[in-house]
């Protein structure tokens, strides 16, 4: 039997929420196969990161969102949204960060899947 050398990765959109229900400060955590996305609408701009944060796994869509930085509630480990990457005490790495978009007044996160 042969095997490909090539996983392919197809990029799949997955739509959080309207725009009109989806306001500034507002979030929604997403749940995609074995992945948790948190989206936020921090101040009019949409951004997509791992739910989980990387100190002991907290729920990152719970923690206070404020000028672009996302802090976990259980130990205050803190994270850029538009990069994923950790700032202060408790980030030991980055979150993964998910392309979003807004199409037809629908916020859309793209997503990867293995075929």
């Amino acid at each position: 039997m042969w095997i490909p050398d090539i996983i392919a990765f197809v990029p799949r959109s997955v739509k959080v929420a309207a725009v009109e229900h989806f306001g500034p400060g507002k979030r929604k955590k997403v749940f995609v196969r074995d992945r948790r996305i948190a989206v936020f609408n921090d101040t009019g701009k949409f951004y997509a990161v791992d739910d989980t944060c990387t100190h002991v796994g907290g729920s990152l869509s719970e923690g206070l969102c404020e000028d672009g930085i996302i802090t976990c509630p259980w130990h205050s480990a803190q994270f850029r949204l538009s990069d994923g990457r950790g700032i202060g005490e408790h980030a030991y790495r980055s979150l993964i960060t998910y392309p979003i978009s807004v199409k037809n007044g629908v916020v859309e996160v793209e997503i990867g899947d293995l075929i």
